[in-house]
């Protein structure tokens, strides 16, 4: 997973905090009172994904004296659950910190307001393409991130070595799913329990469309399209085709 963030994400982190704290809140009479006061709510998640949230807000607090940012760290397995009664009772915090899929939930549900303006030309262009259409939606941008990240399998090389499998070594090679069948295959000959695979199948939540949407997407279909007309492949069937030969771990099935 990529995490690269500069000193340029303080640049990003001061127009969210303002736009935040403009359109949380609407109902409480003691918001003027607390104007240079905001609220950021964020995953308790890694320790290093912590350390460096906190050093942003360290310098953000440190470089001026109009805005003192609150940092709250949530718990990651209620975190979603939290947001969605925050907003219930009209409680929200001024800047969410949430995973990308979520985004178009919450502006759906009227939680987040657009940012197109408050973010300069100079920052946008400097943030990966891919953060920016995920932050976008309905032609406004909602969101942007202090970095993308990216998922693979991994295997023990000495595993593979010891079952014939071929190691590619880049996407010229990259296995077909043909080969990825024969490889587990391959492997769970040699493991007394045949279950070689994990993919994390009990979790709920965004990590469904997070680990398996860029499958469907590579294989030329979608979410909204798969709804609607038969898959352009049989990537949907991958995930129940492996767990039906019992390659799945059981306890992620």
């Amino acid at each position: 997973m990529s995490k690269t963030r500069s000193v340029k994400l303080l640049s990003i982190l001061a127009p969210l905090l303002l736009y935040q704290s403009s359109c949380n809140h609407p109902n409480k009479t003691s918001q003027n009172q607390h104007r240079n006061i905001l609220r950021v709510w964020a995953h308790s998640g890694q320790a290093a994904e912590r350390a460096v949230l906190e050093q942003q807000i360290k310098r953000f607090n440190n470089a001026q004296n109009a805005t003192t940012v609150q940092l709250t760290f949530v718990p990651e397995g209620s975190y979603n659950a939290q947001v969605q009664a925050a907003a219930l009772s009209k409680d929200l915090p001024d800047v969410l910190e949430f995973d990308g899929p979520f985004v178009y939930n919450y502006v759906w549900q009227q939680n987040l307001v657009p940012m197109d303006k408050l973010i300069s030309e100079s920052v946008k262009q400097d943030l990966l393409p891919s953060i920016i259409q995920q932050g976008t939606y309905g032609g406004h941008l909602y969101s942007v991130a202090t970095f993308d990240s990216g998922l693979g399998v991994y295997g023990r090389r000495s595993q593979l070595q010891a079952a014939g499998i071929s190691i590619p070594k880049g996407n010229k090679d990259a296995w077909t799913i043909a080969q990825f069948d024969r490889a587990l295959a391959a492997l769970a000959i040699r493991d007394p329990d045949r279950q070689v695979l994990d993919l994390k199948l009990n979790q709920r939540g965004e990590w469904l469309t997070y680990g398996f949407l860029p499958i469907i997407q590579s294989a030329g279909s979608d979410v909204n399209s798969s709804l609607n007309r038969p898959p352009r492949s049989h990537s949907h069937a991958v995930s129940p085709k492996l767990d039906n030969k019992g390659l799945c771990r059981p306890q992620y099935r």
